[in-house]
């Protein structure tokens, strides 16, 4: 969804609850960067968030409002935020966040009696994305830019979102930023700023990841994601990733292309040296690898192609 530029946070419990939400309230402002955040508090609780600065406006209402109070609360509220976010699981509250916006996020109680009108009905679809994990910690398990600035294209022209990965290590960056300068597709880079749960999370919902030997890929194959994965010198028979569901086949010390539950591997055979075992062809970690070199955009746009292809099946079946 378009990131919202107004958010309302909705807490209508006492002190104590109302500062443990005020985590919320700066994920919020810094998730959502130059968004102004509100927050609806009950009268008298607001002094918790007297000087917050992830906080533009407090309003407040009554603990217990009289009917004109809440009309004019309404009247207030009605439409005026991009996204509501209301932080706890009472009716009042998500009463206050259905007026304030079309788009809602809350807490729900486990009971479905208590909670089958909270549930937000969203006018949004949700877009599927490809994760791409283009700089490996090494040089020598680096992909080509011109592979990538292919695949990309491919991607955008599927109408996928692609969401780019990576550490924040200065060469990995660069490397980053050598591609997305060379690349004319719109991407999210977000490169160094998610933790490696949140990195879980984000690949369990990709519709696709493609990357080199690393951790991420190896993340990845756990997730379940449909993966691609571009191996240079490394031996998959040692280095190979397990699929979600366990690897049932070892792999092969060599092939174009080998599919493992929800992994396809691809390697360049042409070479006899494949799989060497070694830091790329000058035997250093910045080296480069002539196998990966050689593996061309083609091969894993059509592994890709497969992977996307057979996850539609499934879901359709």
């Amino acid at each position: 969804m378009p990131a919202p530029k107004s958010v309302l946070v909705v807490s209508l419990r006492y002190f104590g609850d109302l500062l443990l939400t005020t985590p919320l309230i700066r994920a919020v402002a810094r998730g959502f960067e130059g968004a102004a955040v509100d927050v609806l508090v009950t009268e008298g609780a607001g002094a918790v968030l007297e000087g917050n600065a992830d906080v533009r406006n407090i309003l407040t209402v009554a603990t217990r409002p009289r009917l004109g109070e809440s009309a004019a609360l309404v009247r207030r509220l009605w439409r005026r935020y991009d996204l509501a976010v209301i932080a706890e699981t009472g009716d009042r509250p998500h009463l206050y966040g259905f007026f304030a916006a079309s788009r809602r996020a809350g807490l729900l109680a486990p009971e479905v009696l208590a909670r089958w009108w909270k549930a937000p009905r969203l006018d949004v679809t949700r877009e599927s994305y490809a994760v791409v994990n283009v700089a490996p910690r090494f040089r020598y398990k680096r992909w080509h830019v011109r592979g990538w600035c292919a695949l990309f294209e491919w991607l955008h022209a599927r109408g996928m979102r692609i969401v780019v990965s990576g550490g924040n290590a200065p060469e990995e960056r660069e490397y980053v930023h050598e591609i997305l300068a060379e690349s004319a597709v719109p991407t999210i880079d977000i490169g160094g700023r998610l933790g490696f749960g949140e990195t879980a999370d984000l690949l369990r919902g990709a519709a696709l990841y493609v990357g080199p030997d690393t951790a991420t890929s190896h993340l990845a194959a756990a997730c379940g994601t449909p993966s691609v994965v571009l191996f240079g010198p490394t031996d998959p028979r040692l280095w190979g990733p397990i699929p979600r569901r366990g690897l049932a086949t070892p792999y092969a010390a060599v092939a174009a292309s080998q599919r493992r539950g929800n992994v396809l591997l691809l390697q360049e055979p042409s070479l006899s040296c494949v799989p060497c075992q070694r830091e790329g062809c000058e035997r250093h970690r910045e080296s480069f690898s002539a196998c990966l070199d050689a593996l061309t955009a083609a091969s894993a746009i059509e592994a890709a192609q497969a992977l996307l292809t057979r996850s539609a099946v499934s879901t359709r079946t």
